[in-house]
């Protein structure tokens, strides 16, 4: 049985996209609508292909490849900085591997369930 999307789920998409990576789930949960306390919770379960596999299909193959490269990107900008001969600019020390590895994965999670 296939579910539609609610209005918030399809702006919590729609953030993510539209911003092209440059926010995380969280941020696009706050935006969308769902409340700021449970934002990284429900950011996740939005993005959990078990429990709402309806807001993960609603990306496309293309849409999910170009986010995809963004978030690559991230990562390799983080990597390069810390191990690399690239210096951090303002604002850099702040970003964390961990959550950019995580959105590398989720978004390879998205284009294995299409």
């Amino acid at each position: 049985m296939n579910k539609r999307l609610t209005v918030k789920q399809i702006k919590f998409v729609n953030e993510l996209v539209r911003e092209d990576g440059s926010i995380t789930p969280t941020e696009a949960a706050r935006r969308a609508g769902y409340s700021v306390d449970r934002a990284r919770t429900t950011a996740s379960e939005l993005l959990n292909v078990q429990r709402n596999p309806e807001v993960v299909r609603y990306f496309d193959e293309l849409t999910n490849t170009t986010i995809l490269m963004e978030e690559v990107g991230e990562l390799a900008r983080i990597v390069s900085r810390k191990y690399g001969e690239q210096s951090y600019k303002e604002g850099e020390k702040d970003l964390d591997m961990a959550d950019e590895i995580a959105d590398v994965m989720w978004v390879l999670i998205c284009i294995a369930n299409q």
